[in-house]
């Protein structure tokens, strides 16, 4: 028996699991929100991919089909997502990987128990046989339901707690709108001083050309450069990766969260830096809990010793 194919609706759906895939991965992955644009061109060359199902027969046709599928993966993760490195793409590309396999088989698995001949899986696609009207209403029925599950989460969700950051870097004084991120534990190991986060974007704004050089190369994963005292080696530690985040010692942080009224005063800091872009535009900084603690003792200590 020979089954009719819409184009368009093959195209659509695809392009829709697709997005589904890349924005699963960037949730995991520590990429954010950030580069919507980027996965939807991903999405939609992911697929194109879906076309080989009217290819003729290859020669091998099992391995030839898991050659597109890892072509189309690497594709889609090198669109979708900035440059983070050989491994983080390679790693990207395995989970893509595995999760569009597992994903076409749960839809194999479900096949088999569902007898109805509107659902098809193949290697690289997967199609639902309806009319057109009918695909609409359902595509419009999962928007306003995926739609009022995230308007739900976002109000149960606790807002956003930002506060403004004035800070001094290499001699550089700096205003900026910080995020204060209650599961940032990041301290320098040594000294116990707090660690605040910022891009390479705001990096340059505050260190000279050698040390913010010297900061590029680190992390690209060069490890042969000469010895840089200014510069100290973080350890953190996410869901995704474990690594080494350059910092530089500051000389002098003020925070003041945003509607409270007070200020925090911070001798002693580290700014480390990611090559991952922070922040969703109305904030630059990821400040952790640590720095208000450290302030808090600072002031503790200066009243005891005016009390003496």
């Amino acid at each position: 028996m020979v089954q009719g194919v819409y184009v368009d609706i093959l195209l659509v759906i695809n392009f829709l699991v697709d997005f589904l895939l890349l924005s699963l991965l960037a949730r995991t992955g520590g990429r954010g929100t950030q580069g919507g644009w980027r996965r939807v061109a991903a999405a939609a060359i992911g697929s194109l991919f879906s076309l080989s199902i009217f290819l003729p027969p290859l020669p091998h046709e099992d391995l030839g089909q898991l050659l597109l599928q890892v072509a189309c993966c690497m594709l889609m993760v090198r669109l979708g997502f900035a440059w983070g490195g050989w491994r983080r793409f390679c790693k990207e590309c395995v989970l893509l990987l595995a999760v569009s396999c597992g994903l076409f088989a749960a839809l194999s698995l479900l096949k088999l128990f569902y007898a109805g001949t509107g659902m098809f899986v193949f290697h690289n696609a997967v199609y639902f046989h309806v009319r057109p009207p009918a695909f609409v209403l359902c595509l419009c029925g999962a928007y306003a339901f995926v739609w009022l599950i995230d308007r739900l989460l976002r109000a149960a969700a606790p807002a956003q707690r930002l506060c403004q950051v004035q800070l001094q870097v290499c001699g550089q004084c700096k205003e900026l709108t910080g995020f204060v991120d209650s599961g940032n534990a990041l301290v320098e190991p040594f000294s116990g001083a707090p660690v605040v986060v910022c891009d390479e974007g705001v990096a340059a704004q505050l260190l000279d050309w050698e040390l913010l050089e010297a900061v590029h190369q680190l992390l690209r994963g060069r490890t042969d450069l000469p010895a840089a005292p200014q510069i100290r080696q973080i350890p953190f530690s996410t869901i995704s990766q474990n690594g080494l985040l350059p910092a530089v010692k500051g000389e002098w942080m003020v925070l003041r969260p945003q509607g409270e009224g007070t200020e925090y005063w911070v001798e002693e800091f580290y700014l480390a830096v990611s090559e991952q872009p922070l922040g969703d535009g109305s904030w630059k900084l990821l400040v952790g809990e640590q720095a208000f603690h450290r302030a808090a003792r600072q002031q503790t200590k200066e009243r005891i010793g005016v009390s003496r």
